[in-house]
């Protein structure tokens, strides 16, 4: 986020995206979590982005339910309908069914949404997911919502991980109680689907990632505005 501009740019890594992963080798960037927490998933989103994280947040399912009824969920334009059941899905069965169109999605609607999976794979979803993080970045940056901000953030505070103290989080809050109108720019890190050892695996093309991310920087910095003035 770069306040001066009041520009923010949002970097999606694919799950599935193949990187090397110390003492296991080749495998989906998305094992780290599981392999060394917070930690190694870090470090690894480090290595294969290029840019130094300096602090993380973690959701569980329980934590993204409280933030979205904190906020008293978002209004979204659904794309199409989405129907999915999964009876033996680790949260206790997931059933999926929206309808397309303008709607306002609570927070067991929004996981819906998040969660969805169509023929584009986990691409598909990662673009649905950006939309839907700005949806809340719109959310809490509204009229009504800037006053409510601190007493928001208290309550997102006690339902995530992060290693971000409360008394940062406010200063954070305070410099996006002075940003009206935050333009935001997403990318997913760019590539392609690929079957290696029967597995789906994203290989990402580093030369694409790289022009990518120097473009992002650009719309962060405003350069071709400054570039103008000079």
């Amino acid at each position: 986020i770069n306040p001066a501009t009041r520009k923010a740019e949002l970097i999606s890594v694919p799950r599935d995206s193949r990187v090397p992963i110390p003492l296991h080798g080749e495998t989906k960037i998305n094992h780290s979590f599981a392999y060394g927490g917070v930690q190694l998933t870090k470090q690894m989103v480090e290595k294969t982005v290029g840019i130094h994280i300096d602090n993380y947040f973690v959701f569980n399912f329980k934590g993204f339910r409280n933030v979205i009824d904190t906020i008293d969920g978002v209004d979204l334009d659904v794309d199409k309908d989405m129907y999915y059941r999964d009876d033996w899905d680790d949260n206790g069965g997931l059933l999926i069914n929206l309808k397309k169109g303008q709607q306002h999605l609570d927070s067991e609607k929004s996981i819906e949404y998040v969660r969805y999976r169509d023929t584009e794979g986990d691409i598909g979803r990662v673009k649905r997911q950006q939309k839907f993080l700005k949806a809340v970045a719109d959310k809490l940056l509204s009229v009504e919502n800037i006053p409510r901000l601190p007493s928001i953030l208290s309550s997102i505070y006690r339902n995530i991980d992060t290693d971000l103290a409360f008394a940062d989080c406010m200063k954070l809050v305070s410099v996006m109680k002075n940003v009206q109108n935050l333009e935001i720019h997403s990318m997913t890190l760019p590539g392609t689907p690929k079957m290696i050892n029967d597995l789906s695996y994203w290989v990402i093309d580093s030369k694409k990632m790289k022009d990518e991310l120097e473009a992002a920087n650009d719309f962060l910095m405003n350069k071709e505005i400054l570039a103008k003035k000079e």
